[in-house]
């Protein structure tokens, strides 16, 4: 009687064993530059319904920033400054027609 308990204990053990393979799953991870690239543009006084505007080539287009930190010192209509962005939450103001709102830092007057 023993034997056979045995048997059937051995036997039920045996065949919970999964044949079945799992393979973890592979996640595909986008990586982005690390260091952001200066950016040259060229700063407008009133343009297109904004108290300031900053047109400059970003990646090869050409966009128009609406920069909400620019020091007084850099708000001369023509200056070309160097620079880094954020984008901003900041609302821009109701008529300008800009395509980002931004946080300037590290600016510097082009001569």
């Amino acid at each position: 009687m023993k034997f056979l308990f045995i048997s059937f204990l051995l036997i039920s053990f045996m065949s919970c064993k999964t044949s079945k393979e799992i393979t973890p799953k592979e996640e595909t991870v986008e990586v982005t530059p690390s260091e952001p690239l200066r950016i040259v543009g060229t700063i407008h006084l009133q343009k297109n319904g904004c108290p300031i505007l900053i047109e400059a080539n970003d990646n090869g287009l050409t966009k128009q920033f609406y920069p909400i930190n620019l020091d007084e010192k850099y708000k001369v209509e023509g200056a070309q400054i160097r620079f880094f962005y954020e984008l901003s939450r900041a609302p821009q103001p109701a008529d300008c027609k800009c395509e980002k709102v931004v946080s300037l830092y590290d600016v510097t007057l082009l001569r």
